[in-house]
């Protein structure tokens, strides 16, 4: 509610920090499974947001306290982060070219022939974006 105002009033870019669930100990975290649902909802919400940029993570407990491993609410933000909010694919060229969607953000796009690395460029996705490439196998150009 507090973030659709924000956005609705300012159109600033809106950056989530001080996330601290749980932070005076009110409710005992035991195998931190309710943790990990609150981890969940919250930066599923947030992220979805059209005017949050970013997330800054603090004081989230998401270590277990003798392994320094992971414990349940770490597993899901690992698994967030690394699994479900990242832009990872190989995709076979047509003629007709390739639709991709991705998350807003710094790419590397590699044409490839084989494992032969054609040409290599970076980009920054900050809205749609078209890309054409260009060229054969010795002399390939994507603008």
């Amino acid at each position: 509610y507090y973030v659709d105002q924000l956005w609705e009033e300012f159109q600033l870019p809106i950056w989530v920090t001080e996330f601290d669930w749980n932070a005076g100990n009110d409710v005992a975290m035991g195998d931190h499974s309710v943790h990990a649902e609150q981890v969940e909802n919250f930066y599923r919400l947030m992220f979805s947001h059209e005017g949050v940029h970013g997330i800054l993570m603090w004081a989230l407990n998401i270590l277990d306290d003798n392994t320094d491993l992971p414990n349940k609410a770490g597993e899901t933000y690992q698994r967030l982060y690394q699994e479900e909010w990242r832009s990872s694919q190989v995709i076979q060229a047509t003629t007709e070219g390739n639709t991709v969607r991705a998350f807003l953000g710094d790419y590397r796009i590699k044409l490839l022939q084989g494992s032969e690395v054609l040409t290599e460029i970076e980009i920054t996705l900050d809205g749609d974006l078209e890309i054409t490439c260009s060229g054969d196998a010795s002399n390939v150009s994507c603008a």
